[in-house]
This record gives structure tokens, C-alpha cells and sequence, in this order.
């Protein structure tokens, strides 16, 4: 499987929630869309330049190719232009979380609840389960692409770290 397979991936729960949220009649969701989808655009392209670096250094799209190559060698984050990508996709993955100080879509003091104003039980819980998927995803694609993979037992905290900052 090819890095760019997850991004697109994980670009659909963004994507269902302006679609989500455009759907309604609320004005108050079209409002929430339309920060959603400015948000998404916001970081998307950065996140994909960041993902380029690890590419790039391996000569490879595969997630398993890259992961034996730092294996082999040393890790992406090791070098100045991984360390770079990695803060931009720490940022990207706050932004894509919709953490403070990205949360505007859901800014509850100005539009309550954003593009899911209008949903309530299974619907709701749904977009909340995916967004809660990717704070366990996001440190996991992050430590896979740039800190040489999980094979071994110093993941964890490495994933504790990740999960912390991004947090």
C-alpha cells in the first residue's frame, strides 16, 4: 500500500463532514462547511509536500519499502529536511484533528456545534468515532513515515510522545 492511498483515505472524513454539513439546511452548518473546507485546504497541501520528504529520501511510494529503508539505514526524521517535514505534519495532523487552535469549524462560542449542528445518535456518533480513529492513526502514519516504523518496543513511547503533542 502506497502512502498516498492513506492521505486520500483519510481526506474522506473531512470530505463527509462539508458534505454533511452543506446537506443540512442550517445555516449555521453551511457556515461550518465552509470552515471546514477552507481548514481542509488549508492543510492538506502542506501535509502532502511533508510526506514528499520521505519519498523522496527512499526513492519509493510504499509504506513497507520506506520502513525497511530507515530500517537499513537511519531514520527520515534523522536528517534537517525530515525534521522539517515532521514539525509541518505535526501542525498538518493538529489541523486535521480540529485541536485548538484549528478548531474553527466547530467553534462553539460563534456557530455551536459547526457542520454537525443538525445530527444527532448514530449519525453524530459515526463523524465523532472517525475523528477519534485518527488521533490513533495520525501518531502511528507519523512514526511510520519519518521514525524508522513500529517494530519495535521503543514505539510506544514514541507513540505516547506523538499522541501528547498532538494533543
Amino acid at each position: 500500500m502506497t502512502s498516498f492511498v492513506i492521505i486520500y483515505l483519510m481526506a474522506m472524513i473531512p470530505l463527509g463532514i462539508i458534505l454533511g454539513g452543506s446537506a443540512s439546511k442550517n445555516p449555521l452548518a453551511a457556515v461550518g462547511a465552509s470552515r471546514e473546507m477552507t481548514l481542509y485546504f488549508a492543510y492538506e497541501l502542506p501535509l502532502i509536500l511533508a510526506l514528499l520528504v520521505p519519498v523522496i529520501q527512499t526513492n519509493s511510494l510504499k509504506i513497507g519499502t520506506i520502513v525497511a529503508w530507515q530500517q537499513q539505514n537511519h531514520s527520515v526524521l534523522y536528517s534537517l529536511s525530515g525534521v522539517i517535514a515532521t514539525l509541518v505534519m505535526l501542525i498538518c495532523v493538529q489541523a486535521k484533528l480540529g485541536v485548538a487552535p484549528f478548531d474553527i469549524a466547530e467553534a462553539e462560542q460563534e456557530i455551536m456545534a459547526g457542520p454537525l449542528i443538525e445530527y444527532s445518535g448514530a449519525a453524530l456518533l459515526l463523524f465523532r468515532t472517525t475523528r477519534a480513529m485518527l488521533y490513533l492513526v495520525l501518531p502511528v502514519f507519523t512514526i511510520t513515515m519519518f521514525w524508522g516504523g513500529i517494530a519495535n518496543w521503543w514505539a510506544i513511547p514514541k507513540f505516547l510522545l506523538l499522541f501528547v503533542l498532538m494533543s
